[in-house]
């Protein structure tokens, strides 16, 4: 190969390498702004509670009426963008959280399960159509939907005093994740043993027209209880 035939290879790598960089960086760009985008759509730029809801009383006695937030800098937009985009966590397909029971019945996504755990509870708004509690949102990979946790679940925190919940963004949680966890693991290994519990289960997954049969929900809650017994066994 002739020395103008090298030097030309190299330019060419050199210039394919910049175009592939350029590539990228507009790539990455894009899909910030349309996931930003996206999200302030869906923003209640007028909630002054940013989607908070009040506890009137909980199993440890605590309640409060009102809530404020500290003067950070924060807007309204601010705040519910980082509780509600999505980070790709997915612990578990959605339908299965939005209808797993507790041993006594209740919906293990009820306001006062999550809130016994010291989630911060909210109510259903545009960007947040099930109420879910802060930094718990929906995600969808590969054709389907999981329920996860963001950063936000565990970097929201709030101080309560008179009645008034004081919320700070990025404080620390006062949240129990590893009792939740653990909780998570047995109520869903409840759901396969127990006859009665795993068919009012799988049909009321079902109900909600994500599933194409019952042996897809049971073959998916088998895989899910064993994947975050594990994951609590190995913690």
């Amino acid at each position: 190969m002739s020395t103008k035939s090298s030097k030309r290879g190299i330019i060419v790598k050199q210039h394919s390498a910049s175009f592939n960089k350029r590539l990228f960086f507009l790539v990455t760009v894009s899909f910030l702004l349309i996931t930003t985008l996206s999200a302030c759509k869906l923003i209640p730029e007028t909630d002054l509670d940013r989607g908070g809801t009040i506890v009137s009383q909980d199993p440890f006695g605590d309640s409060y009426t009102s809530i404020k937030y500290l003067d950070q800098g924060w807007n309204i937009a601010d705040s519910m963008w980082f509780y509600n985009t999505t980070q790709g966590s997915n612990l578990m397909p959605y339908d299965f959280f939005m209808v797993l029971e507790k041993e006594d019945g209740q919906l293990f996504r009820s306001n006062e399960n999550m809130n016994y755990y010291r989630y911060l509870i909210r109510k259903p708004g545009s960007g947040n159509p099930d109420g879910l509690p802060v930094g718990w949102v929906k995600d969808d990979y590969k054709g389907q939907e999981y329920i996860g946790l963001t950063c936000a679940a565990c970097h929201t925190g709030q101080i309560n005093y008179n009645g008034i919940a004081v919320r700070i963004d990025g404080g620390p949680a006062m949240a129990d994740m590893g009792t939740i966890m653990l909780d998570l693991a047995m109520a869903l290994n409840r759901t396969r043993k127990d006859e009665g519990v795993k068919n009012r289960f799988v049909k009321n997954v079902m109900a909600r027209g994500n599933y194409k049969s019952e042996s897809a929900v049971i073959e998916d809650l088998d895989r899910h209880a064993l994947r975050i017994a594990s994951y609590v066994s190995i913690n």
